[in-house]
């Protein structure tokens, strides 16, 4: 959508203000406060890393569709199969190759620190972000999702690949390489199956605007930041007063996320630092009252 309304320029610095600065203000504090020393490790922000990468060349692809015709054939061709909800299964091809490097205890791997860089992992997640923007250029196929045929159908196909991929991982009666095959099947299938069958239920039930499900959107992004230092020390409390793992699960979620919108309204919500992640336009601290940007 950005990229439609702002073009790539456009749709890059947005990105770079709200994911790419966010990154170079954020890991830094986790790096001295969860990996002291600081060494420039990204810890779990070494998402907003390839994301940040993916976006840049989202926005390098964008420019280069508005110029040249063969790119722009080759990327109509790529989201082709997003058309119609039967060819969608199509994109099932590429993510079954490329799930190998994004899947644990297989080849998966991630970066640890700045400058590192895998490519075939980079593009599967690059896989996921290209199907969501064929799905945005082919708006119409989102209306056929949300019938309850195909909600409930990918529901269906969703839970028996997981329950399939949960067999697979924990199974020792079947063959090393047959187990290895089937997880790599049931992973790719279980996670489009859960992806069409949110896109269908989120379109069929939110048809207006909800302030809960705003409220939910504006602070996801915060608490995927905070998270992890309010759930490494609440998991660690619980531990020590001799709770088992599976015991402290849930109120370490609950702990963390209470945690977390609390540090967001304290912290960021309120501050400049709400520029990074709502956006200037968005955010509560006006730029003008520090003299930056129009005042009026």
């Amino acid at each position: 959508m950005i990229l439609q309304r702002r073009g790539a320029a456009g749709f890059l610095q947005d990105r770079l203000l709200r994911i790419g600065l966010t990154l170079l203000v954020f890991a830094p504090i986790f790096d001295l406060l969860l990996f002291p020393p600081f060494d420039f490790q990204l810890g779990h922000l070494w998402f907003l890393y390839y994301l940040m990468g993916v976006c840049a060349v989202a926005s390098c692809v964008a420019w280069m569709t508005s110029r040249y015709g063969l790119v722009q054939t080759v990327v109509r061709a790529l989201a082709w199969p997003a058309k119609r909800r039967l060819s969608l299964g199509l994109y099932l091809v590429p993510a079954i190759i490329l799930t190998p490097f994004a899947r644990p205890r297989i080849l998966a791997v991630v970066p640890e620190a700045f400058g590192d860089f895998h490519l075939l992992p980079f593009l599967y997640y690059s896989l996921w972000f290209g199907i969501g923007a064929a799905l945005y250029w082919h708006r119409q196929t989102l209306s056929t999702l949300k019938h309850w045929g195909m909600i409930t159908g990918s529901f269906v196909l969703a839970v028996l690949a997981t329950s399939g991929l949960f067999y697979a991982e924990l199974s020792s009666n079947v063959f090393e390489a047959q187990r290895y095959n089937w997880a790599i099947y049931c992973s790719a299938v279980s996670t489009t199956a859960w992806c069409l069958f949110f896109i269908g239920l989120c379109h069929r039930l939110l048809n207006t605007e909800n302030h809960v499900v705003t409220w939910f959107v504006e602070v996801s992004y915060p608490i995927y930041l905070l998270h992890v230092l309010p759930s490494v020390i609440l998991g660690g409390v619980f531990l020590s007063l001799g709770w088992s793992a599976g015991l402290a699960f849930w109120p370490t979620v609950l702990g963390a996320f209470i945690s977390s919108v609390v540090a967001y309204y304290i912290l960021i919500k309120f501050t400049p630092l709400d520029w990074l992640l709502a956006g200037p336009k968005k955010a509560w601290f006006r730029t003008q009252w520090i003299g930056l940007g129009k005042t009026t």
